[in-house]
């Protein structure tokens, strides 16, 4: 019994030692320092001939960035998506056309679409190998009897 309630206290103790709660620690943000500029009516000017600068840029990329699209859609065509995968091929399809429509700065939605037909490619170009691999360990036979059905 005695060797209990000893085990007990040495138990209570460690636990009580163990759990202390430390003060939460300050918390100070340094404060950036406020700089002021002055702008005068020639710095003005200046922004707005680059702005017009800038628009024209940007026509000239969205019709890059159009172009490139669809290059990589003739690829997804020309590897076979509208036979390999033509529900694919119509949803991207979709998105383009929303692309095309839309007003402002396409980059980003215009380099998804391209990535996009870019993976169609690949998983036609895959899709085809899988299936000539296929055909070619199968014995004679099954061949005959199998490319008429998958169209080869």
């Amino acid at each position: 019994m005695k060797k209990v309630a000893l085990i007990l206290a040495a138990a209570a103790i460690f636990t009580f030692t163990s759990c202390g709660s430390k003060p939460a620690p300050e918390e100070t943000t340094p404060e950036a320092p406020v700089v002021q500029e002055e702008v005068t009516e020639e710095e003005t000017q200046e922004e707005v001939v680059e702005e017009i600068e800038v628009a024209d840029e940007s026509a000239e990329d969205r019709d890059s960035i159009l172009a490139k699209i669809e290059d990589a859609r003739k690829a997804a065509l020309e590897a076979g998506a509208k036979q390999y995968a033509p529900e694919a091929l119509a949803f991207i399809d979709k998105i383009f056309e929303r692309v095309k429509e839309s007003e402002g700065d396409i980059s980003a939605q215009g380099a998804d679409v391209a990535a996009r037909y870019a993976a169609l490619t690949s998983y036609v170009q895959a899709k085809k190998e899988k299936r000539r691999l296929m055909i070619t360990d199968m014995p004679l036979t099954i061949r005959k009897i199998m490319m008429p059905a998958l169209n080869i």
